[in-house]
């Protein structure tokens, strides 16, 4: 005898209704940015001319001492063209991780638990930031020059956009935990942003330059060299092993990310703000 109960939705169907909401989510925020096209504009421009800054001190610095443990200028371009595109996508596409600390502060998390959707899922992508848009094209630009002047071959490029989505997602996870720390001290905005900042900072800089303590540091405690450092060396060496150990860490620190935002949740002290969210 069948059953007359139905069955709720498959996980496929709850991750598809999830992902059209935030869809939803994402083309009002876009429409909302572009009302203004000309801050829109100016905005994306002065990230891309703000991360231009890097990219030439590097080059000059590459320029004046030469090569480093097999690191030059144009692998420094591809270093930053990974640390930029992994930031605007993480940012651009879930930028509400850099508003938790002021949601637990101002107790806006309430509208996001209130919600039949994941609270995690719906907080990440209830924001976007719109400089990230210039980080994301300034990276991709960067990239592409990277793979031309390497003369990269297909196996290579492969790889080039096989270490795009662990990166974003390392950045994302990084900036998720940092901002947790709003559910244990007060005033944490300053606090998380030096949090994040610490783990964003050697991911900019060459893995040639760092010694053998340094990167295991900031492979194994902070993932920060697997942003930017180790998909260039997976890139130029085709080290499939490398390129393995990069997606081994992105997928622990986003269930790391997932299971200190969830356990950090119980903390939470709603505030009895009302009003009204668009």
């Amino acid at each position: 005898m069948k059953s007359s109960v139905k069955r709720g939705p498959t996980v496929f169907r709850r991750m598809m209704s999830e992902l059209r909401v935030a869809q939803c989510v994402w083309l009002t925020n876009v429409r909302a940015a572009m009302e203004n096209r000309a801050a829109f504009a100016m905005q994306i421009v002065g990230m891309m001319v703000n991360d231009l800054s890097f990219v030439i001190v590097w080059v000059l610095f590459f320029q004046a001492v030469g090569t480093v443990n097999g690191w030059g200028g144009w692998e420094s371009v591809g270093l930053l063209g990974f640390g930029t595109v992994s930031l605007g996508l993480a940012f651009g596409c879930c930028g509400g991780t850099t508003w938790l600390t002021k949601y637990v502060e101002d107790s806006s998390l309430d509208n996001f638990i209130l919600s039949p959707r994941n609270v995690l899922w719906r907080m990440l992508t209830s924001r976007f930031d719109l400089p990230a848009f210039g980080d994301a094209l300034f990276g991709a630009i960067l990239l592409l020059a990277f793979a031309i002047k390497m003369q990269l071959s297909a196996w290579s490029i492969a790889l080039l956009l096989g270490c795009i989505l662990p990166a974003a997602s390392i950045t994302l996870s990084m900036s998720l935990i940092a901002g947790c720390v709003a559910f244990y001290i007060q005033d944490a905005q300053g606090l998380a942003f030096s949090l994040f900042k610490t783990f964003l900072t050697p991911s900019l800089y060459p893995a040639g330059l760092f010694p053998r303590p340094a990167k295991m540091f900031f492979v194994f405690v902070l993932p920060s060299l697997a942003v930017g450092g180790f998909p260039v060396q997976v890139i130029e060496e085709g080290n499939f092993g490398l390129f393995l150990l990069i997606w081994g860490l992105a997928i622990f620190w986003l269930v790391a990310g997932i299971a200190v935002f969830s356990f950090s949740l119980r903390r939470y002290e709603s505030g009895n703000a009302i009003g009204l969210r668009s």
